[in-house]
């Protein structure tokens, strides 16, 4: 179905096992307002797989950068020409907006550490093994919010 997310409620006339929201959410103007869609979407034993652009590790891989202008203007929307989305997500406030409709079943990190190695490293790096890594780290504490998305799957309450 092609159609804008308004409208798939009247298109759809039962939810689903399983309903994918994968890098949506950061270029709505108002991300909390599908919310509501989604769950409507989704079977009450289902599950909403939700990936969404980290704002945490954008501002990380600008202090990397030294972009510290950047920082301090908290002007972190991606340029017109960029794939950088107008609004990457802070994940404590799309929690907050999940609660009361969702219970976050898993979180995990996607590309934790890939985009921050030098392109040196990058090229070097063979893709099996930088898999393997990116895998076993992605639910790590301490790598899993680094994730350049954050994937989430999701149960309706």
């Amino acid at each position: 179905i092609q159609a804008p997310w308004q409208a798939l409620l009247g298109q759809l006339n039962e939810p689903y096992d399983l309903v994918l929201c994968h890098a949506v959410l950061e270029w709505l103007a108002e991300p909390e307002t599908i919310l509501p869609v989604l769950h409507q979407l989704t079977r009450a034993d289902g599950l909403l797989s939700l990936a969404f652009y980290n704002r945490d590790a954008l501002v990380y891989r600008n202090l990397l950068k030294g972009h510290f202008r950047k920082l301090r203007s908290n002007c972190l929307a991606g340029e017109k020409q960029s794939l950088t989305p107008q609004k990457p997500l802070d994940p404590r406030e799309l929690q907050a907006h999940l609660e009361g409709l969702w219970d976050i079943q898993s979180q995990s990190g996607v590309r934790v550490f890939h985009d921050y190695m030098p392109r040196e490293f990058q090229t070097k790096a063979e893709l099996l093994d930088l898999l393997e890594m990116e895998l076993a780290h992605r639910r790590h504490p301490a790598f899993a919010g680094l994730g350049r998305y954050l994937h989430w799957m999701c149960r309706p309450r």
